[in-house]
């Protein structure tokens, strides 16, 4: 859906879109808020994904170690030092570390289509005390002061409410750059201005 930005030039100027989210842009802005734009895992999930593949190759080291005459078992199986046991111990471990991976971005994408933000269309303002979000029956206001930082790609509007929260604003919803540029340029704007003014150093008293 293509945003149609309204702008009030009243005594509380606003800028007005509507647009629809999509779980691309939640992606975008989870690696974003990560602090690595070519992360398609959050950090916990990288975590667990390493963790995965530490202990699925420390299982294939185990069983290349010699086993005791007592211990190895009856049945043919390739020996550990067989070239055929030396490839399966290489490539399965990396196997199942890139079917996990895979098996949590995809977990990732599933938990995003429930979010009831991606499900209806959204409505997006931005005026002097506040931007404003309403989607389905429901509204969600932010004060200028509760947002903490405000960062724009080429691509997304990103508006921080904590270091791994906010709102979204996707560039392909807007008719063109200027309008974008416009959008971002007035969130800018309006959350430098909440921000506290720093006290002022007192003049050194000269003796």
């Amino acid at each position: 859906m293509v945003a149609q930005l309204r702008e009030n030039r009243g005594v509380n100027p606003s800028l007005t879109a509507h647009f629809q989210l999509e779980g691309s842009d939640v992606q975008a802005f989870q690696r974003y808020a990560s602090g690595d734009k070519g992360k398609q895992l959050s950090p916990m999930q990288t975590l667990l994904a390493l963790f995965a593949g530490v202990v699925i190759m420390g299982f294939f080291f185990y069983l290349s170690l010699p086993k005791s005459p007592a211990t190895r078992p009856i049945r043919a199986t390739p020996s550990a030092s067989s070239p055929l046991f030396s490839v399966l111990s290489l490539f399965l471990p990396m196997l199942f570390f890139v079917g996990f991976w895979l098996f949590l971005i995809s977990a990732g994408k599933k938990s995003n289509k429930k979010s009831p933000i991606l499900q209806h269309p959204s409505t997006f303002t931005l005026s002097n005390e506040e931007l404003r979000v309403e989607f389905d029956s429901t509204t969600v206001t932010n004060r200028w002061a509760g947002v903490s930082r405000v960062e724009n790609t080429a691509i997304h509007l990103f508006l921080f409410t904590q270091p791994a929260d906010g709102f979204i604003v996707p560039r392909r919803a807007f008719n063109s750059d200027d309008e974008f540029v416009r959008f971002c340029e007035f969130a800018h704007q309006k959350s430098e201005a909440a921000k506290p003014l720093a006290p002022e150093t007192p003049p050194i008293a000269r003796v």
